[in-house]
């Protein structure tokens, strides 16, 4: 299991420089929000289990706050600090978790299950507009290419992504406005696309 780092380093449009230190570090874990308000969610733990840590970052340093209800690890993590969402991610391996939680700035609540539960997913939005693109499914740890979309009340299926693969990164502001690249796919398989 790799260990958890909890350095911050920060990008000013042209070189990094060394932030505050994460209280708990962990491998895996979900983000979301900006560089002056920004969450680390879930991940793994060091023992290593599934972790339900939340931390917020000011652009400053990390203070802990309310866990997750369900821990895991390699989920995905969209919106603000103030208004996040964490989907998906390992629950309890090999069950690839649907869950939904929503982060008001103090708490987290369940929200709509998506329908395929996965790991190592990307994804980008907002609490009321998010894609969840690619990343390990449910039985067979197959590599998907599926994407699912969260318009604030449902989800639905989404176009599937030229290459099916796992931890590539995704942006944008919302479900229709992404970017997607990088991660692993099949052996010999290109992800450059």
């Amino acid at each position: 299991t790799p260990a958890g780092i909890t350095d911050t380093a920060e990008f000013n449009g042209s070189g990094w420089t060394t932030s505050g230190s994460m209280g708990d570090g962990r491998p895996y874990i979900g983000s979301a929000g900006t560089q002056t308000a920004g969450l680390a969610i879930g991940g793994l733990d060091s023992s290593p289990n599934r972790s339900a840590k939340t931390e917020e970052y000011n652009g400053t340093s990390w203070s802990e706050q309310n866990d997750l209800s369900n821990a895991r690890g390699q989920g995905v993590g969209t919106g603000l600090q103030t208004a996040g969402m964490y989907t998906t991610g390992d629950a309890n391996p090999p069950d690839y978790s649907t869950y939904v939680e929503n982060y008001d700035g103090t708490s987290w609540t369940n929200g709509t299950a998506n329908s395929l539960g996965r790991r190592v997913g990307s994804g980008n939005g907002t609490q009321t507009s998010t894609i969840i693109i690619g990343g390990n499914i449910n039985p067979s740890d197959a590599l998907t290419a599926l994407t699912e979309e969260w318009n604030g009340s449902s989800w639905s299926s989404g176009g599937s992504v030229n290459t099916a693969r796992k931890g590539g990164m995704a942006a944008g502001a919302s479900q229709d406005s992404s970017v997607f690249f990088g991660g692993t796919a099949a052996p010999g398989v290109s992800t450059a696309t």
